[in-house]
């Protein structure tokens, strides 16, 4: 999202359609946007879900970096956030100087209540779409209680136009009465089984486009 005044608009915007996950990391240097935005929302704390990311950005240990998150996110803050529903390493080579380390620091930050969890990723983060599907992955988490989180769902249709799957899928969109993308991140959301599908866009009729296909049923 970048900083300053826009990924702040963007969030209050998400937030205004009915988004309540906000998902930020230390890597992507927008804390303090995306606590100025929980802020201006006005909602009680439990109506957010805030959720974090350590990225051993400058060299900063587990604990030094949640809690400079969480000074970014309640900087502004007039509901005082003062912990993250949900801490991750962001990547597990990110665990220094060690995995066993690194869990007692999660350990730590659980106990101090800074987080309600805290952990190291309990999910794969995959790029399935219509052709490349990534079935045996998704399966293989499922069987193991792993979250699937898919990404960039989208390609097929945004950045790999006019191929085979468009008319099935303008057809589809067609019959139910919704858009194209939203008949896409259905499917994606069913094939993952209760997964996350993280997409993105600045419009907000497409943020409430993305809400309602988690409504669809297109693959029965």
């Amino acid at each position: 999202m970048g900083k300053g005044q826009v990924p702040v608009d963007q969030v209050n915007q998400a937030i205004s359609v009915g988004f309540s996950h906000i998902d930020t990391a230390q890597a992507y240097g927008n804390e303090l946007e995306a606590g100025t935005a929980i802020r201006e929302s006005r909602l009680e704390r439990e109506e957010i879900y805030a959720f974090t990311k350590y990225s051993a950005k400058d060299g900063s240990d587990v604990q030094s970096s949640i809690r400079n998150s969480l000074r970014d996110l309640s900087a502004l803050a007039t509901l005082g956030l003062s912990y993250v529903d949900l801490y991750l390493i962001h990547h597990p080579r990110f665990a220094t100087p060690d995995i066993p380390t690194a869990w007692k620091e999660l350990e730590k930050i659980n106990a101090d209540g800074l987080a309600k969890l805290a952990q190291l990723p309990g999910k794969i983060l995959v790029h399935p779409h219509v052709y490349s599907q990534q079935a045996s992955v998704i399966s293989y988490a499922s069987s193991h209680g792993i979250v699937t989180a898919a990404y960039s769902s989208l390609t097929p249709i945004t950045k790999k136009p006019r191929g085979p799957v468009d008319a099935p899928v303008s057809a589809i969109a067609t019959r139910l009465g919704v858009t194209p993308d939203q008949v896409i991140l259905a499917w994606i959301k069913e094939k993952l089984g209760g997964g996350v599908v993280v997409t993105t866009t600045s419009k907000k009729e497409r943020l409430e486009g993305y809400l309602n296909a988690g409504e669809l049923g297109v693959t029965h």
